[in-house]
């Protein structure tokens, strides 16, 4: 499923709509029309966004421990991880 699902479908009817309010007709040759592929994608878009509600967050575990730091920062230091980036 796509994050950028819903923001296409309403750029697809926002530019089939610029197309038909079009003043000069010579520029765009082709006839602008969502048929039933589209409906099927905006059904698809609605319900998927709709059941994505339905998804619990997940839950979070205080842990009274510090977390512990990167793998490469505890081999080699902060001076060695600087030296690091300051060679590549």
């Amino acid at each position: 499923r796509s994050k950028w699902a819903s923001p296409d479908m309403f750029a697809y009817i926002l530019l089939v709509d610029l197309v038909r309010t079009l003043e000069v007709e010579s520029l765009i040759l082709s006839r602008a029309r969502l048929e039933i592929g589209f409906s099927c994608f905006s059904t698809f878009v609605v319900t998927a966004t709709v059941s994505s509600l339905g998804i619990p967050f997940p839950q979070v575990q205080l842990a009274e421990e510090r977390p512990t730091a990167p793998l490469l920062l505890r081999l080699f230091g902060r001076k060695g991880i600087a030296a690091i980036a300051a060679l590549s």
